[in-house]
């Protein structure tokens, strides 16, 4: 959504309490006056509490990391580094997804795959991982994520690690 279309949604927002007034670089209902702010996320306009999720997360370092990856490819690249050993009919979760959840625990300070079970319904780990962050369906549990991390046969892990290599190449 461009600047315009969201000043223009923004000058017809109206909120339980009232219509949406305008505030210099905010926007304040006239009803309750609780301010909102742009989402960059979902193109629209954040901090009214019909606006809030449902779940919170601690993980809001998420956002950035989710950018960073999807402007490398690093998932992609390394899911084809290695063969699916899903039943294509059953599949759920792809194995760029499996990889950018396990990564982004790792970077969020979950090391166990334990750690999946409680992580797979968290909203943003969701978002960042591609799904709906309410509606979408949960991520990898914590046995899917083990398979996944003994799943590599020792040629997988040397293109593995051929591809990580190719990208601290990249970025040095």
């Amino acid at each position: 959504m461009s600047r315009d279309c969201q000043e223009a949604a923004a000058d017809a927002a109206v909120c339980g309490n009232g219509p949406m007034v305008r505030e210099e670089r905010e926007l304040r209902c006239a009803g309750c006056g609780e301010a909102r702010a742009p989402c960059p996320l979902c193109n629209g306009w954040l901090g009214h509490k019909e606006d809030r999720l449902g779940s919170i997360s601690s993980d809001g370092g998420l956002v950035l990391l989710r950018e960073a990856e999807r402007r490398l490819g690093l998932a992609e690249a390394l899911a084809g580094c290695m063969r699916d050993w899903h039943d294509p009919a059953r599949t759920v979760h792809t194995l760029a997804a499996m990889l950018r959840f396990r990564m982004f625990a790792i970077a969020c300070g979950y090391e166990d795959a334990d750690d999946c079970d409680a992580l797979r319904g968290d909203p943003l780990f969701k978002l960042a991982v591609g799904r709906a962050p309410e509606s979408g369906r949960d991520l990898c549990s914590q046995p899917t994520m083990s398979r996944l991390e003994n799943a590599p046969s020792r040629i997988e892990v040397g293109r593995l690690t051929a591809a990580l290599v190719g990208y601290v190449r990249m970025s040095v």
